[in-house]
């Protein structure tokens, strides 16, 4: 009898909790753009219906703790609103797709006109602690440095209660996109979080229903193959040892959704043998997906990564159009601490003592040139990184280094036309 009343104490709790948790999307009257914060405006209106005697004092105060605190969220256990903003309130993006590439154009153009050609970076992530820290700094940055664009990842949204379960769907991006419209662009939470990992459902599931929502421009990076980082290594992040098919289940989930919506996704695949093979079955199997495979030229581990090579390369862009790759790689001279200080940036030639020019190898520079139709710009910022405003001043620096060297044409096509082409659909007119 005792074990049959706290099942059903239990059940009422949970039911109780639910109905909390379902009015956890129920926005403050006074929030009328629905982003979970108060705006400088609804604060004024709210301050003036507290001065015709429609506000209370104490309500006042909360919005004035909202407004300072650049949020708010509902707490479902206490059942009130409290300061302090949740990446996993739902936003709604306030633009349409004809306004954002509007928004992108003249910036693209913007950079034309001054003569600098423009970057565009498919490949980095951010979350909202980094983004409220560094993000208003890097504005300046992105002018100086001739960055256009940023397609930034989502990270998972914090717990919020104990009785959230599965992968939790952070908005974050959503709220840099309303505000930075011209700057940067909606990528997905990207596929580097442990509901992934596990190949569990939840994660997968809620990626097919957002991009098919349509808001998306990019589905952010999904790690198959993933090597630890020197960093990583060094701090025994085992778990960061990543080996996932890429012909799995949610494998050919992730490509089905790409080939079916049009949507470009971002996948880190060392190139070792075995899932090349898997790969070249993948884009054969969906044409019409598009794939941009993250940090060209880093071999790791040249002895699991035996076929990696400007052939290979070269065949694998003439038999599969829909394979693009990025180039946030590795500069000249950096090495791998996991395996032997191994030099692990391939593109770059040989100084003869052991270390790497800052000239690319005449067979890569013939390949950038020849398929320049083929790459795009990338950042690869993400966690445990240098300040965001310093890092993209060393790895913009970088991709233009990759490019110095090249045809003009070439310079354009990566660093613009071949982003703008995934993330629209058509040519850079």
């Amino acid at each position: 009898m005792k074990k049959t009343r706290l099942i059903f104490f239990f059940f009422l709790l949970f039911i109780a909790l639910s109905s909390s948790l379902c009015y956890s999307q129920q926005f403050n009257q006074y929030d009328m753009d629905q982003d979970w914060a108060i705006g400088d405006f609804e604060l004024l209106d709210a301050i003036d219906a507290w001065a015709k005697g429609n506000l209370e004092d104490f309500d006042l105060l909360d919005l004035i703790d909202f407004w300072a605190a650049g949020g708010y969220q509902w707490d479902p256990l206490s059942r009130v609103y409290k300061a302090g903003y949740y990446e996993g309130n739902l936003i709604t993006l306030k633009y349409d797709h004809n306004i954002l590439e509007g928004k992108w154009k003249a910036r693209i153009q913007s950079f034309l006109d001054a003569d600098v050609i423009p970057l565009i970076d498919l490949e980095s992530s951010l979350s909202s602690v980094d983004g409220m820290r560094y993000l208003e700094d890097v504005l300046p940055v992105m002018d100086a440095e001739g960055v256009a664009l940023i397609a930034f990842d989502g990270h998972q949204a914090p717990k919020q209660n104990v009785l959230q379960t599965g992968y939790r769907w952070s908005y974050y991006i959503h709220k840099v996109v309303n505000t930075y419209a011209e700057r940067f662009v909606l990528a997905t939470n990207g596929g580097t979080n442990n509901n992934w990992f596990q190949q569990k459902k939840s994660y997968i599931g809620q990626l097919e229903q957002h991009v098919r929502g349509g808001n998306y421009s990019l589905i952010g990076e999904i790690e198959f193959r993933h090597y630890m980082s020197s960093r990583q290594c060094a701090d025994g992040r085992t778990d960061r040892d990543i080996n996932i098919p890429i012909d799995s289940v949610n494998g050919h989930r992730i490509f089905s959704l790409s080939q079916e919506t049009g949507i470009p996704f971002v996948v880190h695949l060392e190139p070792e043998d075995t899932p090349l093979d898997a790969l070249e079955e993948m884009l054969s199997t969906y044409p019409n997906a598009k794939i941009i495979v993250a940090h060209f030229g880093q071999i790791r581990h040249p002895e699991k990564e035996t076929r990696f090579s400007p052939e290979l390369i070269r065949r694998l862009l003439n038999s599969y159009p829909n394979l693009y790759y990025d180039i946030s790689t590795g500069h000249p001279g950096r090495r791998y601490a996991c395996n032997n200080n191994v030099l692990d940036t391939v593109i770059w030639q040989d100084d003869g003592s052991g270390s790497q020019t800052d000239t690319l190898k005449p067979e890569y520079r013939d390949i950038f040139t020849e398929f320049s139709d083929r790459f795009v710009a990338g950042f690869d910022y993400g966690g445990g990184r240098a300040p965001l405003p310093e890092f993209i001043s060393l790895r913009t620096g970088n991709v233009r280094l990759i490019m110095r060297d090249l045809p003009d044409e070439a310079k354009h096509n990566i660093g613009y036309r071949n982003a703008w082409f995934l993330l629209t659909g058509t040519a850079w007119q």
